[in-house]
């Protein structure tokens, strides 16, 4: 068997072998990227037009809220756009739109993808995005207080970052800075807090919002007691006012050297400028519950193929082009895009240039992605639904029990008019 990265190039190699080049006088191949960031795929696209002359490819700036005019222009079957740049989160939407990948990629090249990113993108068993971004949350732990505290790693599960979080928090408030806190993450009602709370929800047996075959599965022990867990860390571990953090408010308390420990995404090591206040931490994964593997939030984005292309195999090789390796390698080092490969995460060369990229593979393997290729156009209400149930327990509107059991009903209410999927009895705890 050839080695993974080998099956990407020879992809390449075969699609474009396979494209018939025009005939004397007939009209070159021009194909047209829809992208937010143009900038990731300038450098590429003059690439690949250097190797490939008949070919001209348009990278067209979209607005940063591209959804709508995605949703318009394949509404409308337009021919004018070959490649959508599309979120994890879009699959079940665009799916029907958008080129089966596996008609064109042999067997085994998606082996060489983080597997969960292949499964996100992925509907009905139609690939229908080829992954060339991954993130997830991850841990941030100050290195030098877990030193300072005796302690000789980041805390492995939730309940240890609770005693952990508390240790330090009150040691550094006795030393002087009322200001710090022992837990800083994402709690305002967003889609942030939907990606939070999976997270304590997975890696405590309670499921990921959807359940394979579409049925919620949220009112659950493991869920519950997950929700308790983190409604107990406002006003405790963590600052009263987290149920409005987004981001960059976590963030900022993390700069300010006023926090031990953050859950937040990987641009925060990305840019360890960014990072003044707490230059000396630890990126790790996210913590598990009492046994098992830890779960971040996975992201990522992928090159989506339009069913409506007038040059479907061409532009399958330029889907298959940015997605290879060696643009991987490239868009990695000069615009801090972490690789979709996991072979990238061990190469020394790699590494020696974006060192954040080590601790991140374990992150990724073990990434859990909010259901939207199951719930499809449904998964925007399924996710306000769900980050309104969770932020009302946080805030203390409601107990974890019965914000859940009203999120069921409300979820169930919401595939049924969506999708049709009919509610079947759910199964005591």
């Amino acid at each position: 068997m050839k080695p993974r990265s080998a099956l990407l190039a020879a992809l390449v190699i075969t699609l474009l072998a396979a494209r018939p080049h025009p005939l004397a006088g007939q009209e070159a191949v021009t194909l047209t990227l829809a992208t937010s960031e143009p900038a990731r795929f300038q450098a590429s696209a003059a690439r690949y037009m250097d190797a490939n002359p008949d070919v001209t490819v348009r990278v067209l700036r979209v607005a940063s809220d591209d959804l709508a005019l995605y949703q318009q222009a394949l509404a409308a079957h337009t021919p004018d756009i070959d490649l959508y740049d599309i979120e994890i989160t879009w699959p079940g939407l665009f799916a029907r739109h958008l080129f089966d990948m596996h008609a064109a990629l042999p067997a085994e090249a998606t082996g060489a993808f983080f597997p969960a990113l292949i499964e996100a993108f992925t509907v009905d068993g139609r690939l229908v995005g080829l992954p060339y971004q991954i993130d997830a949350g991850v841990l941030y732990s100050r290195a030098d207080l877990l030193a300072k505290y005796g302690y000789d790693a980041p805390p492995a599960t939730w309940d240890a970052l609770t005693a952990m979080a508390a240790a330090i928090q009150e040691g550094e408030r006795a030393a002087g800075n009322t200001a710090f806190w022992g837990y800083v993450w994402q709690g305002e009602r967003y889609e942030g807090l939907v990606c939070n709370a999976l997270e304590w929800q997975f890696v405590s047996g309670g499921g990921r919002i959807l359940d394979a075959s579409g049925q919620p599965e949220v009112n659950n022990a493991g869920t519950r007691a997950a929700l308790a867990r983190a409604a107990a860390w406002v006003g405790t571990i963590s600052p009263p006012g987290v149920t409005t953090y987004v981001e960059e408010d976590a963030r900022q308390v993390w700069r300010a050297g006023n926090a031990a420990f953050m859950r937040n995404w990987t641009y925060v090591a990305q840019d360890a400028a960014g990072s003044a206040g707490a230059s000396d931490f630890i990126v790790s994964p996210l913590p598990a519950a009492d046994a098992g593997a830890s779960g971040g939030c996975l992201r990522g984005r992928a090159l989506a193929v339009s069913r409506y292309a007038p040059h479907l195999r061409e532009a399958m090789a330029l889907a298959a082009f940015l997605a290879s390796e060696r643009e991987q390698r490239l868009r990695a080092l000069e615009h801090a895009v972490n690789p979709t490969l996991p072979a990238l995460y061990h190469d020394p060369d790699m590494l020696a240039v974006a060192p954040w990229l080590g601790p991140l593979e374990a992150a990724f393997t073990n990434a859990v992605a909010r259901p939207a290729n199951i719930a499809g156009a449904a998964y925007d209400a399924v996710a306000r639904a769900y980050a309104a149930a969770i932020h009302a327990a946080l805030t203390g509107e409601a107990t974890p029990a019965s914000t859940l059991a009203r999120l069921e009903e409300e979820l169930t209410d919401i595939l049924h008019a969506e999708t049709g999927i009919e509610p079947t009895a759910t199964p005591a705890d």
